[in-house]
């Protein structure tokens, strides 16, 4: 009997399924013409085929058992994270479902945010030579790439006699198949393929003036057409390669938004893996002439970015199964069914309804979700998202180049509580924080990412300036570097890294101080309990063998609860274990969160004007909304309200002595004398300032803030504040000159030209930058520039009482 009349027979049998018989037989047909093309005889061609389409059903199968076990599984932990998150008065059934997406301290359960970076961290820790050879030196300004093609030779199988290239390629195999292995360990099903290398990351700009024909015209001759296989195994058939060839091309230029007809509903995440794995180039030459003509970025960044997407991946796979769109609803499913029980058992005087309150909290999760999944992201051929986007990362290295010194004082005070917290020691924790900032203690810094912490600084642009708006940084590449190099240069990034790495590797370090130690008797326990640690979990973690890397270091490091053989008990105990390092590094150094992002914009898409509105409002305003989420939360886990009160006392001390810190450096940035600390207001605006609510304090005390803008300007964001100097500029000047008015171009274009100059808001530069250039241009275009600035110096001595040692308008103090 043929293969084709067994499927027919097991279909009148009610077996199979119509479509599940269709789909074999397909699978079978193809897998057939491959062989017999390949010139083997026909009856041999019908059983290899047969064999082979009967394993691919059976692994299917397989892999929809392991699908519905690992839903079920997750199911069950939706339901024990909702019970038990701790809201305080009232059942918060939304905000513990928020929780699965980002850390609330409330709840002990996993989330999405901390397994990325646990999983970028574990990439990074494997790519620790690449990383230190090819991430940015000099402040940015200078990025490694020789010997970057010989890295794609080595995957090739070139023997370059590069042994630097060949060390990082194997690396970067290993990190891939990692990536597989773990992919498949939480429910997916991905192979092992020796036939891929490396990904392609093609620039959307690129691909759409190029165009599609001549894009296909190339990748028909650079493809190994021998491994390309369509998702049955079976290779793509000459005739159809063309066709294969435009889908992926109107795919990649979408980033995943087209899909091919046919294809209906929410995308798998095993699928968005697989696809990056899809075309097979048939030798270096061919990659790298691809890279050369389409592509982003360079083979570094190609890798990191690849890397990144996967933890992106798994994390989302970990939290959310092989379909996060099914399992996100029946998460706000399962909350809203136990907010209805308790509205329905409860007998008392009438209340609000608790599942009115988390109906409305799920669609902060919705927003939330919409986010992590970037639902509403766009590329670079939606040319508005795209020119405002690059506009806004100008800003930002205009604005932020100061922000040091506001962080680095709030940063220390919130790492000391945090310490405090855990029980972990304040004068080494800083020894540490030093060394890691020392731009030539390179092994200390390796040290960091061997741990297995997330190398954010070498990886990600502008990464430092992601911690006050959440935005990620699209735009003209240029711009994007510009906000990078700014904000190396002004200490920001490397003193966030430094910070959240110290606070990671003295974690470690305490963790093997206390072997030994029974579980009741931790000083770290009410950390432990934020993430469901028990004493089981405690004595097996406790038992592993010490790293010591160097002298003088003995920690206790997750990863190595991975060696050997993977299991589930092993995945979930370093699951928990690395998601307080990396949770409680955030604590400590305070980043910007999904959460506040959602607050700020919820679903707005960009390029819209709706979306552009908000973008430009939440610039640097997601920071201090972080900040108030964070830490009262913190609070609110406290046993006691005796407990709750120190924690609030201690932080708003703490807020409040950064904050006047922080002032001080800046009124001495600006030109200014230190502020009389002995006014009623001085301890007010530090409160404010300390408080991360910066600027938005000065309006308390004067109808402007430090940087001369009035409060509704503050509110609409810095990009507005830039279009209204143009409106100014432009407009304004016609206008004026219609109406037989004194024009101010000279002024009016020096202010935009000014607030537009590449890192003029550097700390150390901006006040010799101002009064040296801006202002000696000024007194020769505006008249009025005398009286501006002394006017300028009474209303600061009339707000503040503190003079300039710099004043305007002079060349030197």
């Amino acid at each position: 009997m043929s293969f084709t009349a067994c499927i027919d027979r097991a279909l009148k049998a009610k077996k199979i399924t119509g479509q599940k018989a269709k789909e074999v037989k397909e699978r079978f047909d193809n897998l057939y013409a491959e062989y017999t093309k390949g010139g083997m005889s026909g009856p041999d061609a019908e059983v290899r085929a047969s064999r082979q389409a009967i394993i691919i059903a059976d692994a299917e199968v397989t892999y929809r058992t392991r699908g519905k076990m690992k839903d079920m599984e997750l199911a069950l932990n939706y339901q024990d994270g909702l019970r038990s998150f701790n809201g305080g008065k009232g059942q918060k059934f939304g905000i513990a479902a928020q929780s699965f997406i980002e850390k609330d301290a409330r709840g002990s359960t996993g989330n999405y945010v901390a397994r990325r970076d646990k999983y970028r961290g574990m990439f990074h820790a494997i790519m620790d030579e690449a990383i230190e050879k090819y991430s940015p030196k000099i402040a940015g300004i200078y990025r490694p790439v020789k010997g970057l093609e010989n890295i794609i030779r080595e995957l090739f199988g070139e023997d370059t006699k590069d042994m630097s290239a060949k060390a990082i390629a194997a690396a970067w195999t290993k990190a891939t198949d990692t990536g597989v292995e773990l992919w498949n360990h939480h429910g997916g099903a991905l192979l092992r393929r020796l036939d891929w290398r490396v990904p392609q990351q093609q620039s959307r700009v690129k691909l759409a003036k190029i165009g599609e024909d001549a894009w296909v015209k190339d990748h028909m001759s650079w493809m190994d057409w021998s491994k390309v296989r369509r998702s049955d195994a079976s290779l793509v058939p000459e005739a159809d390669r063309e066709k294969v060839l435009r889908d992926v091309y109107k795919t990649l230029k979408t980033d995943g938004k087209w899909k091919a007809p046919g294809t209906v509903g929410a995308t798998a995440t095993g699928n968005l893996l697989e696809a990056s794995r899809f075309l097979v180039f048939k030798d270096a030459a061919s990659w790298l002439a691809m890279h050369e003509k389409y592509g982003d970025g360079n083979v570094f960044e190609v890798m990191t970015g690849h890397l990144d997407e996967r933890a992106h991946q798994l994390a989302l796979l970990e939290t959310f199964g092989r379909s996060p769109e099914r399992m996100a609803e029946m998460l706000k499913a399962q909350a809203k069914n136990y907010a209805a029980v308790v509205d329905a058992n409860h007998t008392g005087p009438a209340k609000n309804s608790v599942l009115d309150k988390t109906v409305e909290d799920l669609k902060h999760f919705d927003a939330m979700f919409d986010i992590i999944t970037r639902k509403n992201t766009v590329g670079a051929e939606n040319k508005v998202a795209h020119v405002m986007s690059g506009l806004r990362n100008v800003i930002t290295a205009n604005v932020l180049g100061s922000a040091s010194l506001a962080a680095i004082p709030g940063d220390l005070m919130t790492s000391a509580l945090a310490r405090h917290a855990e029980g972990l020691p304040y004068i080494r924790a800083l020894g540490t924080y030093l060394k890691l900032l020392n731009p030539l203690d390179h092994s200390t810094q390796r040290l960091a990412r061997q741990a297995g912490l997330v190398d954010d600084a070498a990886t990600t642009m502008a990464y430092a300036s992601q911690r006050f708006s959440a935005i990620n940084t699209y735009g003209p590449a240029w711009t994007k570097r510009l906000s990078d190099v700014t904000l190396r240069l002004s200490l920001l990034t490397p003193h966030t890294q430094a910070a959240r790495w110290a606070h990671g590797l003295e974690l470690m370090g305490f963790l093997h101080e206390l072997r030994g130690t029974k579980f009741d008797d931790l000083p770290i326990l009410g950390t432990f309990r934020k993430y469901g640690i028990d004493a089981q979990d405690w004595t097996e973690f406790s038992q592993l063998a010490p790293w010591e890397p160097q002298p003088g270091w003995s920690m206790l490091r997750p990863a190595d609860l991975l060696d050997g053989k993977i299991t589930p008990a092993k995945l979930r105990l370093h699951d928990k274990f690395m998601s307080m390092i990396v949770d409680e590094g955030k604590v400590a150094v305070p980043d910007a969160t999904v959460g506040a992002a959602a607050t700020l914009k919820g679903g707005a898409v960009p390029g819209t004007l709706r979306g552009e509105l908000l973008a430009s409002g939440a610039m640097f305003k997601n920071f201090p909304v972080t900040v108030c989420r964070m830490y009262s939360r913190e609070a609110m886990i406290r046993a006691t309200w005796q407990g709750r009160a120190a924690f609030v006392a201690a932080l708003g001390i703490g807020f409040t002595m950064s904050g006047a810190l922080a002032m001080q450096l800046g009124e001495l940035a600006n030109g200014r004398e230190p502020i009389a600390m002995t006014r009623p207001d001085f301890w007010a605006r530090a409160v404010l300032k300390g408080g991360a609510l910066g600027v938005y304090g000065d309006f308390l005390f004067s109808n402007v803030n430090t940087f001369g803008r009035g409060l509704g300007e503050q509110l609409a964001g810095p990009l507005w504040t830039i279009m209204d100097d143009v409106k100014n500029l432009t407009i304004g000047n016609v206008q004026d000159a219609l109406n037989d008015k004194q024009t101010h171009i000279g002024a009016d274009a020096l202010k935009l030209g000014a607030e537009l100059a590449p890192g003029k808001s550097l700390w150390y530069a901006r006040l010799a930058f101002e009064r040296m250039v801006v202002e000696q241009i000024q007194r020769s275009v505006d008249p009025k520039a005398a009286s501006k600035w002394q006017r300028r110096q009474t209303q600061q001595f009339q707000n503040s009482g503190n003079r300039y040692w710099w004043p305007p308008g002079h060349t030197s103090p």
